[in-house]
């Protein structure tokens, strides 16, 4: 049955919706902030913090706080972008579509390692056991060392030959690059086992080359100390480093997989299609 309803009292409920949409009314709830009307909630201001707690309630209200800022800011200048029709013009497109493609693949990873399997008691005791030289004979190497923020081949091929640090800034001058020594930490339960094993059979007062980024760090042993972890502390850490290992496994074989399905679907031009990757050669029969 249809109701209907007075004219007069039509408006008043339009007038109702529209003072709905458009109050003042101070945000409350799970309302944290609003920017031109527009609502930032409770659960926005945690994904922004990202799980990072404060020590104590001061602390987490003054992270709180940063990171609505945070979210305030990046709003204002955006809608000031928008408003500007920014986003509309060519670059604008690519650099959204770009933006939305990464932020949709970062969703995609923690899908995929939110289903990684858990590692066991027994399997951590038992990586323990495996490898004393990250647990027993935990080494910890302690490093002059020079950074430099340029990576890449040639500097690096070019570094090969040397041999000692003066060497090494002896070269960096001559390239006008900046060669300050500090000091630092190598733990070798955090670093890849074969480098640890390259730094251990090094001469004395070699100097060996770690790639970070576009960052290059060339360092020299000062120290090593042997720093047990064992017990309850071994297995955790074993834990973590196997729960990492297992995460980026399955990570890169489903990033494998999937891009290798995807590939029938993909159609290049002529000119920018991808050069045939070279075949094996069959081994004959002997």
């Amino acid at each position: 049955m249809k109701r209907h309803f007075p004219l007069a009292s039509v408006a008043l409920i339009s007038f109702a919706l529209l003072s709905a949409c458009s109050s003042d009314a101070e945000p409350a709830g799970q309302v944290v902030a609003t920017v031109d009307g527009v609502e930032i909630t409770q659960s926005e201001l945690n994904a922004e913090l990202g799980g990072i707690r404060g020590r104590n309630a001061e602390e987490q209200k003054a992270l709180q706080s940063a990171a609505l800022q945070g979210i305030v800011n990046r709003t204002l200048l955006a809608n000031a972008a928008a408003s500007q029709e920014l986003d509309k013009s060519p670059e604008g497109a690519m650099t959204k579509r770009r933006a939305e493609q990464m932020a949709l693949i970062s969703l995609l990873e923690k899908s995929v390692v939110a289903t990684t399997p858990t590692i066991s008691p027994e399997e951590a005791t038992e990586f323990v056991e495996e490898n004393p030289g990250l647990f027993e004979q935990r080494r910890i190497f302690l490093v002059e060392q020079v950074a430099v923020n340029a990576n890449s081949p040639k500097l690096l091929k070019d570094l090969e030959p040397l041999n000692t640090m003066a060497e090494v800034q002896a070269y960096l001058t001559s390239l006008k690059l900046p060669s300050q020594i500090s000091f630092g930490v190598i733990d070798a339960l955090q670093t890849d086992p074969e480098v640890t094993r390259q730094i251990t059979t090094l001469e004395p007062n070699a100097v060996f080359v770690l790639p970070q980024g576009d960052t290059i760090r060339i360092n020299r042993v000062r120290e090593t100390q042997i720093v047990p972890i064992t017990g309850d502390d071994a297995v955790s850490v074993a834990k973590e480093i196997l729960s990492n290992q297992r995460r980026q496994q399955l990570l890169n074989s489903s990033i494998s997989t999937l891009l290798e399905q995807g590939k029938a679907k993909v159609k290049y031009n002529a000119a920018f299609k991808p050069a045939a990757p070279p075949t094996k050669k069959a081994v004959p029969a002997e």
